[in-house]
């Protein structure tokens, strides 16, 4: 069985964001998340943001015999 292709929006909505700053105030100041949260509405989608976030959320690696791990 293949796995979908991520595909990712031009654009969050509305509710996503609402998300991340509920998220984000666990971790840090309101104000802070708030911050953080402009700079995501405004930020450009940029190549590779799937295996940018992986990779950013240091999670381990899964073994190369994995089999659902696919050569890029």
């Amino acid at each position: 069985m293949r796995k979908p292709k991520l595909e990712w929006a031009e654009k969050g909505e509305a509710e996503d964001f609402d998300a991340a700053a509920k998220f984000l105030s666990l971790q840090c100041s309101d104000a802070k998340a708030k911050a953080l949260v402009t700079r995501l509405r405004n930020a450009k989608l940029v190549g590779r943001a799937a295996k940018d976030l992986l990779s950013a959320a240091r999670l381990p690696l899964l073994p190369s015999d994995e089999s659902r791990v696919e050569e890029v």
